[in-house]
């Protein structure tokens, strides 16, 4: 299993009655993705909504098709238990490039007279039953146009095996 980074984020709260100073403030911000029934399920550093809204939105293309609480494996290798489990997501048609419907989406907007800064972005994920199956991880800020963070990022094989002891 590879790890990445999903959602830390530092907000810039501009205190409209005061020209200075800036304050800034912490705030972790993560999607647990770990009921494939509940995807939009999501924590957040305590008094974070005065400053942001969150939502998650899926691909229609895409089905959270299982919960996997730990990875297959050959006989003699041990399975990995995944803690927090991971849900499977299984596209309805095989794309090789961003394509509209096989997104899984993560929205932060600030509240009004706020801007923020993310600092850590991470996440971790399996490939499933294939070889194949990378994907790209981009940003977009505001009007801006999206930016691609990663691309053809190669997970590791959900199976435990002589190619892959690590689950």
């Amino acid at each position: 299993m590879k790890k990445y980074h999903l959602c830390t984020v530092l907000f810039v709260a501009i205190l409209s009655q005061l020209p200075l100073p800036l304050r800034a403030d912490h705030i972790d911000i993560k999607w647990t993705m770990d009921n494939k029934d509940d995807l939009s399920a999501m924590t957040m550093t305590a008094g974070a909504a005065d400053y942001l809204t969150p939502s998650f939105a899926l691909g229609a293309n895409l089905t959270a098709t299982a919960t996997m609480t730990a990875s297959n494996s050959d006989a003699g290798f041990t399975a990995v238990t995944y803690n927090p489990p991971f849900v499977q997501l299984t596209p309805k048609t095989r794309v090789t490039s961003k394509t509209a419907g096989h997104t899984v989406t993560f929205t932060l907007k600030p509240q009004t007279g706020h801007t923020f800064k993310p600092t850590t972005i991470e996440f971790d994920a399996v490939k499933c039953g294939t070889d194949g199956g990378n994907f790209d991880v981009y940003i977009k800020n505001g009007t801006t146009a999206e930016k691609a963070l990663e691309t053809g990022v190669a997970p590791l094989r959900n199976k435990v095996a002589s190619g892959n002891a690590a689950g």
